[in-house]
């Protein structure tokens, strides 16, 4: 049975609004294609609004910038119960809406509800340092929240994303601005009323909807590794069907060996096979472009060596992984392979107290951990004279 859809409008300054334009935009389940909900599309005008609720509400005196840092963490805290004890809803919304398996969808809210208590417990531990300056001076620095921050979501892990960014932003003491990257994800929607029932401020937190357009993976394997196999299927709306599935006759075309899959599955939702191509080359589309598809491509190598280089030859570097019994191979995989997160013996494997991000063109900054917070903070140095007075 499908989840009630509650809240289709833009959520600007603590209040559920239509767009300035009267505009929705369909949001389509991609279980079967059919339309779950008519959302309101937000544009500059709406984006106009919501920022200047972050930015009255951000202002010094303010009832959210007169808050204790601690009350800050209590809020946070407040609202991490709120995820927790919608989780289920939230779970079948997300499923419904982005075509996740719901086991799926329900890990992703509870590693959110932990994001958002791992940002509440952070908001009374960000500091600033004396510093012993030369002569007779006193230093110190203050890390102060940066202003408005405007966050843009994916579709993909919106409730994870929505907690995470939105949680450490307000932990610093930021205001923000949310608008989802894809369609509209329902989840995120239905997440802000909770804010406003854990009692953070209007103007603190604004959502705008919008559009936007739907990550493959590779797999580097020695030879003497016999046999992989994958199971299972996975769903994407009907633009990125047909984006993956051309992703797949490129590959054909350029000459990489279709093992298994590479076909919509049924004509009812979008579902595609699951997709191994192996001896792909460097060169080919597939090996240099984020398919964001259950297309698995497989390079081989001879050396470590070759795998890095290989591996590092690219414009991107979110993530990597070995599995080895050597443990100086790891190591040395670990120290010299260009990307932002190291798996070791195992994949994805990701904790709220855990930083994540890429290097290159794979992001900026960190989410999660106590890196997190630093984005969001700017840093000021106070100098005062203190001359002898004895």
């Amino acid at each position: 049975m499908a989840p009630e859809i509650k809240y289709t409008k833009l959520f600007i300054n603590n209040e559920w609004v239509d767009a300035c334009s009267g505009y929705t935009f369909p949001a389509h389940t991609p279980h079967d294609g059919s339309v779950i909900a008519e959302v309101a599309e937000g544009d500059k005008a709406d984006i106009d609004l919501a920022v200047a609720a972050a930015k009255a509400a951000f202002h010094r005196d303010s009832k959210w910038r007169l808050l204790d840092a601690s009350a800050r963490g209590r809020l946070l805290s407040k609202f991490a119960d709120l995820v927790q004890r919608d989780a289920q809803y939230l779970g079948e919304l997300d499923s419904y809406n982005t075509g996740k398996n719901i086991r799926m969808a329900l890990g992703i809210v509870q590693k959110g509800v932990n994001g958002a208590r791992y940002a509440a417990s952070l908001a009374d531990k960000i500091q600033g340092d004396t510093i012993p300056a030369d002569g007779d001076l006193f230093s110190y620095t203050l890390k102060q929240p940066v202003g408005v921050c405007g966050l843009i979501l994916p579709w993909n892990a919106a409730i994870l994303m929505f907690v995470n960014k939105v949680c450490t932003a307000l932990a610093a003491g930021c205001t923000v601005v949310v608008k989802p990257a894809e369609q509209a994800p329902l989840t995120s929607l239905a997440l802000v009323t909770l804010l406003k029932e854990a009692g953070i401020p209007a103007g603190v937190v604004n959502v705008v909807t919008g559009f936007g357009p739907g990550a493959g993976t590779a797999l580097t394997h020695h030879p003497d590794v016999a046999k992989i196999s994958f199971t299972g299927s996975l769903e994407v709306d009907g633009d990125m069907m047909n984006r993956v599935l051309a992703y797949i006759e490129k590959g054909k075309q350029e000459g990489a060996k279709l093992m298994t899959g590479g076909n919509r599955i049924g004509t009812t939702g979008y579902y595609i096979e699951p997709t191994v191509f192996a001896d792909v080359e460097d060169h080919m589309t597939i090996a240099k472009e984020e398919i964001f598809g259950p297309v698995q491509c497989i390079f081989k190598f001879e050396t470590l060596k070759e795998a890095i280089d290989r591996a590092n030859n690219t414009n991107y570097g979110l993530a990597s992984g070995i599995f080895t019994k050597n443990i100086n191979d790891a190591l040395h995989f670990s120290k010299h392979v260009e990307a932002g997160n190291v798996w070791i013996n195992t994949y994805l494997a990701s904790t709220a107290q855990t930083p994540f991000g890429g290097f290159k063109d794979s992001g900026l900054g960190r989410e999660k951990g106590m890196d997190c917070v630093e984005e969001y903070l700017e840093i000021k140095t106070v100098t005062i004279s203190l001359p002898k007075t004895i």
